[in-house]
């Protein structure tokens, strides 16, 4: 298992990573889903604008660092398995954002009572992330 994660690709990983965090500003833009999801949320426009700019950097940070580390997981896994090419790749970002990522939302959405739009936004997201990000990696690792 050492050797999988010490022969990854760290420029890979982290292009990867940053694509993913893109991809959840897509996902969570006006183009997308940031009316509904804000809707689900019970926030406004207006909650947005009056949040502290360290806050909100803070958010970001936060955000970008878990995506990195989830990204080297699922690079790890493609890479412990040999995968190579897009198609395997996506099978096993959909197999990670499926089976592992989404059903714990599953769980964590019925124990919060969040609403079923608010758990397919978010989890739609996250299995689109690890399928997206898996198809790359299995190309570029």
């Amino acid at each position: 298992m050492l050797h999988s994660l010490t022969t990854l690709n760290p420029l890979a990983v982290l292009a990867v990573a940053v694509l993913g965090f893109f991809l959840g500003w897509l996902w969570y833009s006006p183009v997308l889903f940031a009316k509904a999801w804000m809707k689900e949320m019970n926030m406004t426009p207006e909650d947005c604008k009056k949040m502290k700019p360290s806050k909100g950097a803070m958010m970001m940070a936060g955000g970008f660092f878990f995506t990195l580390i989830s990204t080297t997981a699922l690079a790890f896994f493609i890479n412990e398995h040999h995968i190579q090419g897009p198609l395997g790749g996506l099978k096993m970002g959909l197999l990670i954002g499926g089976g592992f990522v989404a059903t714990r939302q599953t769980v964590n959405s019925i124990f919060q009572m969040k609403s079923l739009k608010l758990y397919l936004i978010v989890t739609g997201y996250d299995i689109a992330l690890f399928a997206v990000q898996g198809a790359i990696l299995g190309v570029w690792r």
